[in-house]
């Protein structure tokens, strides 16, 4: 895992990781005491570009999408998957 940046939620730093393989990107954030929260979503198909992942921005997710987003970290591709009831979002690194 590699850090590569801090996002402030709410009152809360939370310090963003990313993990990347031959086979997807996923992306945590960590606070203080051990809160985290996983912002990337797996799923078997389709397949993604480099350092692109599907990102969990519903639900309890909802309220961390505009701050990610705002870092210069991340960018909304636009593209939109299914998944059960939602859509999820293809988010792609900008420095991979």
């Amino acid at each position: 895992m590699k850090y590569i940046g801090s996002v402030q939620i709410s009152d809360t730093e939370m310090k963003i990781w990313v993990h990347q393989d031959e086979c997807e990107t996923c992306v945590w954030l960590f606070g203080p005491q051990g809160s985290h929260a996983s912002v990337s979503k797996r799923l078997a198909l389709p397949r993604l570009g480099a350092s692109e992942f599907f990102a969990k921005t519903y639900s309890g997710n909802s309220p961390l999408r505009e701050p990610l987003l705002n870092t210069g970290l991340f960018i909304d591709t636009g593209r939109r998957v299914p998944s059960g009831f939602v859509d999820l979002e293809v988010w792609r690194l900008t420095h991979p």
